[in-house]
């Protein structure tokens, strides 16, 4: 009876390790270039969708060696501007992340080209579809739960 306590629980463990694992991936971290483009500094893409729980990664890669920025709101003049996320300057190679936790619509702005026109939006929808795992990997661990189970 013992041998078989000390297989259910590293397959318990393996379970619930599997478990982690399909959890952490679901979220993903969705990436927004800071450049220019024709000499005019942009967000690439400007508008991103994704789940509560996910990161969005703003990178400045400007090859005119521009400093950025990144924080929520319409632009300077809005009263709510910067007060979810600012970045302060990020020079080229300089990256900011934030992760959004609710469902909802958040407009951003670089602060340094705002009237360039450097705006954004991150989208974070609840309802996006969630992946699945794979039937052949959920097969794996029924069979190895099945194998490994004491049968009375």
């Amino acid at each position: 009876m013992l041998r078989h306590s000390r297989k259910f629980a590293s397959v318990l463990s393996a379970a619930l390790l599997f478990a982690g694992i399909a959890s952490s991936a679901l979220a993903s971290t969705v990436i927004v270039q800071m450049t220019s483009v024709d000499f005019t500094p942009v967000f690439v893409p400007n508008e991103v969708t994704v789940r509560p729980g996910d990161t969005v990664r703003w990178v400045n890669v400007d090859p005119l060696l521009l400093d950025h920025a990144t924080s929520n709101g319409t632009g300077s003049a809005d009263p709510a501007a910067g007060r979810i996320w600012t970045s302060g300057t990020l020079r080229t190679g300089d990256f900011y992340e934030y992760t959004f936790e609710l469902a909802g619509d958040f407009a951003y702005f670089s602060i340094p080209h705002e009237f360039a026109g450097m705006f954004g939006t991150v989208h974070v929808a609840s309802s996006l579809p969630v992946p699945t795992i794979e039937t052949s990997t959920w097969g794996k661990v029924k069979m190895l739960f099945r194998e490994t189970l004491p049968r009375d």
